[in-house]
């Protein structure tokens, strides 16, 4: 016998990060936050619920924290960074 089903659970607000900036060193949970030098700091962080490509911050983090998104795992407590952003997406069909 076999039954699929789908649990819906109530909507709660939280602090998210995207699941590549979660480092996992030693056995804990780590993110880089990028300081006013451009300097990161290696911060432990407590995480929680997992889904769609987001981790809950239970601890560790300031909300307006702006933590590395790739590459994390090269890089050390104090590493210079440089800031990049992602290419605008372009709508199909627009025309010049």
């Amino acid at each position: 016998m076999f039954a699929e089903g789908e649990i819906l659970t109530g909507a709660s607000q939280a602090l998210t990060v995207p699941q590549s900036s979660v480092i996992l060193r030693d056995g804990k949970n780590y993110v880089f936050a990028l300081g006013a030098d451009s300097k990161v700091s290696q911060l432990t962080v407590q995480t929680g619920r997992r889904a769609d490509g987001k981790v809950e911050v239970l601890d560790g983090l300031k909300p307006d924290a702006q933590v590395v998104v790739t590459g994390g795992a090269f890089l050390n407590d104090g590493d210079t960074v440089q800031v990049v952003s992602k290419p605008a997406a372009s709508s199909l069909g627009d025309k010049p």
